[in-house]
C-alpha cells in the first residue's frame, strides 16, 4: 500500500468550516460539502413538521438551482463524480475530478447553500423520483436485513429511521415542509467543507467570494445540534435482542 504524506489545515469562512487536504501527489482532487443535516434530526423538537425521509429529499432538491439549471448537469461538463448522500446525521455532496476548476466549487456551494424555494409541481415530479427508489431498496437483500437489524436494536431511538423515508412519509411531503427544513438547517454555520487537492489552497479561495454574494437564508435554526440520548440507556433498561422473524 502507498502512503501519500499531506498536510491538513483547518480555518472558517464566511461563516464555512474549511478542511483542506493537500499533497501535490494526489492523483485526484475531490470535495465534499455535509450539512448537519439527517434522520436522526426528523423529530418534532427540531422540525415540528418534519416528515420521515425529508432530508433525503432535500438531498435531491438541491441540484435544481434557482436559475432553473441542473447543477449535476453542470458539474458533469468538467469531468467530475458527482454524487450525494445522507445518513441518519449528515447530508453529504461530493466531486471527484481529475482536472481541478475554482468553477466545480463555486457550484457546489452554490447548490447546496444559495437560498431555495420550492414548487409543488417539482416536489411531486421528484416525489415519484424517490418513491421508485424506495421500492428498489426494498428488492435489496442486503439494504433491508440492515434496516431491520437496525430497527430491532435501536427500536426507542432516533437511529432506527430511514434516512430515505418510507412510501406514506414521501407521500405528505409538502414544498412548506421543505421550505421549513431547508431554512432551519441549510446554511454554513451548520456545515463542513472537505477540499483534498493536489493544488494550493490559492487556487480554490477566489471561489469561496462567491458565498457573501449568495442569497443566504438568514433565518437558520441556532439551536444546537445533539444526538438524541437512547432512552433505554438512561432509563437503566436492557434492550433483548431476539430473532427477526
Amino acid at each position: 500500500m502507498i502512503r501519500i504524506p499531506f498536510k491538513i489545515e483547518e480555518e472558517t469562512i464566511h461563516d464555512l468550516a474549511v478542511t483542506w487536504l493537500l499533497s501535490d501527489q494526489f492523483v485526484t482532487n475531490s470535495i465534499v460539502v455535509t450539512v448537519n443535516a439527517g434522520s436522526l434530526y426528523e423529530t418534532e423538537e427540531y422540525l415540528p413538521d418534519a416528515k420521515a425521509g425529508i432530508f433525503h429529499f432535500l438531498e435531491h432538491q438541491a441540484f435544481q438551482l434557482q436559475s432553473g439549471k441542473d447543477a449535476m448537469e453542470l458539474l458533469n461538463t468538467y469531468s467530475s463524480n458527482v454524487n450525494a448522500l445522507t445518513s441518519r446525521e449528515k447530508t453529504c455532496y461530493y466531486a471527484q475530478f481529475v482536472q481541478p476548476d475554482p468553477e466545480i466549487l463555486k457550484i457546489l456551494l452554490q447548490m447546496v447553500f444559495q437560498k431555495k424555494t420550492f414548487s409543488k409541481s417539482k416536489v411531486e415530479k421528484e416525489k415519484k423520483i424517490i418513491l421508485n427508489e424506495i421500492l428498489a431498496s426494498l428488492d435489496d437483500p442486503l439494504y433491508t436485513t440492515f434496516e431491520s437489524w437496525n430497527k430491532l436494536v435501536y427500536q426507542h431511538y432516533p437511529a432506527w429511521r430511514l434516512p430515505i423515508g418510507t412510501k406514506e412519509s414521501i407521500e405528505k411531503i409538502t414544498p412548506e415542509n421543505l421550505q421549513h427544513a431547508y431554512d432551519q438547517f441549510y446554511h454554513p454555520k451548520q456545515s463542513d467543507l472537505i477540499i483534498l487537492t493536489n493544488l494550493s489552497k490559492s487556487f480554490w479561495l477566489p471561489a469561496f467570494q462567491i458565498l457573501p454574494e449568495l442569497d443566504i437564508n438568514p433565518v437558520f435554526s441556532k439551536k444546537k445540534l445533539t444526538i438524541p440520548p437512547d432512552p433505554d440507556t438512561q432509563s437503566g433498561k436492557v434492550v433483548q435482542f431476539g430473532r427477526i422473524n
